[in-house]
């Protein structure tokens, strides 16, 4: 399995618990050794399942990787 794989795969295990990671990039992917891949990094994660219909949204993220 390549490492984007292993990514998405990540990704969509979270997703299936309500998390929203909102800051995934390539400094919070950890590679290791045997192949494995860890996503760090959960400051800015947000619960959507329980998301609040008057709380007015938020951009956040790195400046450095967001699009103009």
């Amino acid at each position: 399995m390549d490492v984007l794989t292993k990514i998405a795969s990540g990704v969509n295990y979270i997703h299936s618990f309500g998390i929203l990671h909102r800051d995934l990039k390539t400094s919070n992917i950890l590679l290791k050794k045997d192949g494995s891949v860890k996503i760090t990094d959960f400051g800015f994660c947000e619960f959507v399942k329980e998301r609040n219909p008057n709380r007015r949204p938020i951009n956040v993220g790195s400046p450095l990787y967001m699009s103009p």
